[in-house]
């Protein structure tokens, strides 16, 4: 065993043991080396579990960064759509109320009509009437004209 000079480091050379090791202190050795070396192997094996454990939040890292990715790549996608969506409710909108405003005017102008009509179909039968009226006044002064006509005839 080499010997440790007075600052704890190895000496290189041998230096006569003063005494000897008692076999509770050879015990005491042998047990703290047990529990160094099971110590030691749980550690290595702790390591081990930690490396993959290590490897597998690696793993989950890249796969979590893939599946952001994606997400990010859907998001802009969804926001595109949605842009397009309002851009076409607007436009549509608009159309509406253009519709709107277009029925509303062709039911004034069919307003409008059905009011010229109505006064075009009153003025038609009023004259209907009054040539109907002219025309009996017409008949009984050329009947009267006959009968006069006839009468003369017989009294000449």
């Amino acid at each position: 065993m080499p010997s440790v000079s007075p600052g704890g480091l190895p000496s290189a050379s041998p230096q006569p043991a003063t005494s000897a090791i008692s076999a509770t202190e050879l015990e005491r050795l042998s047990e703290i080396s047990t529990r160094l070396a099971s110590l030691n192997e749980r550690l290595r094996t702790e390591l081990e579990a930690s490396r993959r454990s290590s490897g597998e939040l690696a793993d989950s890292l890249a796969d979590s960064t893939r599946e952001l990715a994606t997400l990010r790549l859907e998001l802009e996608e969804s926001r595109r759509s949605s842009s397009e969506l309002a851009r076409r409710a607007e436009l549509s909108e608009r159309e509406s109320t253009a519709l709107r405003e277009a029925s509303m005017r062709a039911e004034d102008s069919l307003r409008n009509l059905e009011e010229s009509f109505g006064a075009y179909k009153k003025a038609a039968e009023a004259r209907i009437l009054g040539l109907s009226a002219g025309r009996i006044g017409l008949m009984v002064l050329a009947g009267a004209g006959w009968a006069l006509a006839l009468l003369a005839l017989v009294f000449r």
